[in-house]
C-alpha cells in the first residue's frame, strides 16, 4: 500500500531564482516559489470510491531549494516542498460503501473525507559531470503526510501520519 500520493492537476503561481557565482567555476542559487493549486489530490486512509484511494481538493505550495555548483561538475542541492490540499466537500455522514450500487458510486457528489493534508517532501540531491555529456547523481528523499479527516474524529482523534524515505541513483546522458 501507497503511504504518500500527491497531485497538482491544476495550479499557478510564480517563483524568483537568483544565482550568483562564488569564484571563477564556482556558483551559489536560490529558487522560491509560491502556487495556488486550484485541483490536486492526496491519498485518503479512509475513502474508496471506484478505483480511487485519494480526495481531491484545492490549496497552496511552497518550494525552497538551495545548491551550490563547484568546479561546473559537482552539484550539490537541497529542496523543501510544502503542499496543504483542503477538501471542501465531503460525502454524507453514514454512507455505507459496501452496500452501494455502482450507478450510485459514480454520482456520489464528493471530493472525498472532508479535512486537510499537509504533505512535506525533503530531498537532497548530488549531482557530477563526469564529462560534457555524462552525469552521475544520487537523492536522498524524505516524505512526510499528515492528514486530519473533519467527519471522523471518532474514527481517528489525531492526525493521520506517515512517513517513508527512498534513496535514487542514476546516470544520464545530456544531448547537446
Amino acid at each position: 500500500k501507497d503511504f504518500f500520493m500527491i497531485s497538482e492537476a491544476s495550479a499557478f503561481g510564480g517563483g524568483i531564482l537568483y544565482k550568483a557565482a562564488i569564484k571563477k567555476r564556482n556558483r551559489l542559487y536560490i529558487g522560491a516559489h509560491l502556487n495556488g493549486i486550484l485541483l490536486g489530490a492526496s491519498l485518503t486512509d479512509r475513502y474508496h470510491g471506484i478505483d480511487r484511494d485519494y480526495n481531491l481538493g484545492s490549496g497552496y505550495s511552497t518550494k525552497l531549494k538551495v545548491g551550490t555548483v563547484f568546479n561546473n561538475k559537482l552539484d550539490l542541492g537541497l529542496k523543501f516542498e510544502e503542499y496543504r490540499i483542503f477538501t471542501w466537500k465531503g460525502y454524507p455522514p453514514n454512507t455505507d460503501f459496501e452496500n452501494m450500487t455502482h450507478e450510485e458510486a459514480l454520482f456520489l457528489n464528493s471530493q472525498g473525507d472532508k479535512g486537510v493534508a499537509f504533505l512535506d517532501i525533503l530531498s537532497l540531491e548530488l549531482r557530477y559531470n563526469l564529462n560534457k555529456h555524462l552525469t552521475l547523481s544520487s537523492t536522498l528523499t524524505y516524505y512526510y503526510r499528515k492528514s486530519r479527516y473533519d467527519e471522523h474524529m471518532e474514527e481517528y482523534p489525531d492526525m493521520v501520519k506517515y512517513s517513508v524515505s527512498e534513496a535514487k541513483i542514476g546516470i544520464g546522458y545530456l544531448f547537446q
